[in-house]
């Protein structure tokens, strides 16, 4: 299965030239992104081309605990020195490891997957008005599966 690398998310309908395309799934591992409506809309006018489409978020840890003894916080990921300034309430302790404030902000990022997803769900549904669609969402709203 090929890997490619993009941030321009204008190039993906060109993915129509490709006839024998039947199936795409995109994957984001780690990323902390969300999608505008513009980014949403071109997403589901591409799935809609297709026979089956698949799009998920993953992290390394899909689960978040609040912090205690028996689960301390993650080690610090490399974002998370980059989105330090964003979230006020970002705590490194010195051995660098989170505290709550990175839980939320961590939290904050699942949501705007949530979201992402659901809006992503909307558009395709309502530009297959004529079409019978199979969709699952996954457990958590993090991933969306269509056949069409």
């Amino acid at each position: 299965m090929p890997n490619f690398v993009c941030t321009d998310w204008s190039v993906l309908p060109s993915l129509s030239s490709l006839s024998k395309l039947t199936s795409l799934r995109i994957i984001f591992h780690d990323m902390n992104i969300s999608f505008d409506e513009n980014i949403c809309q071109i997403i589901a006018e591409t799935a809609s081309i297709l026979v089956h489409f698949d799009i998920c978020f993953r992290r390394q840890s899909d689960v978040i605990t609040e912090p205690d003894d028996f689960n301390p916080p993650n080690v610090v990921e490399p974002f998370i020195w980059d989105m330090y300034n964003i979230e006020p309430d970002l705590v490194i302790g010195e051995d660098g490891n989170l505290g709550v404030g990175a839980l939320r902000f961590q939290k904050s990022i699942i949501m705007n997957y949530q979201k992402s997803i659901e809006e992503i769900h909307r558009r395709i549904v309502s530009l297959s008005f004529c079409v019978k669609l199979l969709i699952v969402v996954e457990e958590g709203k993090c991933g969306l599966t269509v056949w069409f």
